[in-house]
């Protein structure tokens, strides 16, 4: 298992294996809601980023070093010479993990100070279960939080004032990307609130 791969491990088809600072990590199946917000999200850079320099990836290899490889849900590279056939060579400019209960701590902690370490200059927290989206941005070879970002029901909105709504932010720009809104609602459409 020394190479980064979907695998077959025995008669369990296709699992994701990512190796952070030496550690291999088994990853489980993404659910529907976690899906349904990579597509959503991977959708949007799709169309923004056509006839553009820069490329968005879904669930593909990034090899950082040899004791560093990972599958994140998204990327957006621009500097293609880090494109390989079955990979990408370093760091992506814009890096987003979708948060699996299985995954949560991972992705904001051992996956964040490795890609603070190789110098992502963004990198995204989704949250399906609070709507929520965490922008990070380098800044002194550490990624900062910059603004967290939710869908806010309508009833939650009713009892304040103007001052109070408009500390909601419904909508960004990513820092590399500045002709590209984000509406946090396009992010989460389509999910269904629970499952019987």
């Amino acid at each position: 298992m020394g190479n980064l791969a979907y695998e077959f491990v025995s008669d369990v088809p296709k699992r994701r294996i990512e190796i952070i600072d030496g550690k291999q990590y088994m990853q489980a199946t993404p659910s529907t809601q976690h899906n349904d917000v990579v597509m959503n999200i991977g959708a949007m850079f799709k169309n923004y980023l056509k006839g553009k320099p820069c490329k968005v990836h879904s669930e593909h290899k990034v090899v950082f070093s040899e004791n560093d490889k990972v599958i994140p849900d998204i990327m957006v590279v621009c500097d293609l010479a880090k494109r390989r056939e079955n990979h990408i060579e370093g760091a992506p400019d814009l890096i987003i993990e979708v948060l699996s209960p299985s995954t949560s701590a991972r992705d904001k902690g051992e996956k964040k100070r490795m890609y603070e370490k190789f110098g992502v200059k963004e990198y995204w927290i989704v949250n399906p279960a609070s709507r929520t989206v965490e922008v990070y941005l380098l800044d002194s070879n550490r990624l900062e939080i910059d603004s967290v970002y939710a869908v806010i029901a309508d009833w939650e909105l009713e009892d304040l004032d103007e001052a109070e709504k408009n500390k909601f932010k419904y909508e960004f720009t990513p820092s590399m990307f500045s002709d590209l809104v984000i509406h946090v609602n396009d992010v989460f459409d389509g999910l269904v609130e629970s499952w019987n």
